[in-house]
């Protein structure tokens, strides 16, 4: 199992990312005022959070066209992410997590009433646990003999969020701190947990968002 506490500055931000969290396009920078307080708090944020994932890897492969095996389970991941699966051999299980510490800080704007500043807050918080994927994503594509499938998640592309619960099976009780509610939902908020499928047969392919119905997923490319 492999565990690291990044350094803030290891993260490859976006800043970008973080204007489109705030409803911007991508394409678009938001007013000065704004650019402003996006600095303030990204510089905050960069002092007091400790961002962290985890990972492991297992024998997986798929069962159906909607459906796939990690270490002998059996996920329901839909046609969509089942697809871009195809060829796979092996499974990396990840969670990551912008910490407990960044929970606490962003709590502090709506204890206050600064909403806007909250706002700001969750869209850099949003960025931060993705870039811990990227760092994940950029080790396996280092380190292992075979193709690496770009990340999925429970609760995208039809594959449902209950099954976040069997995927945390797979890991250690309360890896990175992350806890999961009744509902599946995760705490620290700003954390995300998900799989990219490993394989010498898989044909990497981008996310097709233009092909997925939820349209106000925050990862989709076509805005």
């Amino acid at each position: 199992m492999k565990h690291r506490q990044c350094k803030f500055s290891d993260l490859k931000i976006d800043r970008q990312e973080v204007y489109v969290g705030l409803g911007y396009g991508r394409n678009l920078t938001p007013e000065k005022e704004i650019l402003s307080l996006v600095d303030s708090i990204y510089t905050e944020i960069s002092s007091i959070c400790k961002p962290q994932y985890m990972y492991e890897i297992y024998n997986a492969h798929t069962l159906s066209a909607a459906t796939i095996a990690i270490e002998g389970l059996t996920f329901r991941t839909g046609g969509i992410i089942t697809s871009y699966l195809s060829g796979m051999e092996q499974c990396c299980v990840f969670v990551t997590t912008a910490g407990w510490e960044y929970d606490t800080y962003k709590k502090q704007f709506r204890q206050s009433g600064d909403l806007p500043e909250e706002f700001i807050a969750d869209a850099i918080g949003s960025v931060i646990a993705e870039a811990c994927v990227t760092l994940i994503a950029d080790e396996l594509n280092a380190t292992v003999d075979s193709i690496c499938t770009y990340p999925y998640s429970p609760g995208y592309c039809n594959w449902k969020l209950t099954e976040q619960s069997l995927l945390f099976s797979l890991l250690p009780d309360k890896p990175c701190g992350v806890v999961l509610t009744e509902s599946s939902l995760m705490m620290p908020i700003k954390s995300t947990s998900g799989i990219i499928g490993i394989g010498k047969n898989i044909t990497q392919k981008a996310y097709s968002c233009n092909i997925c119905e939820n349209k106000n997923c925050y990862k989709r490319k076509e805005k």
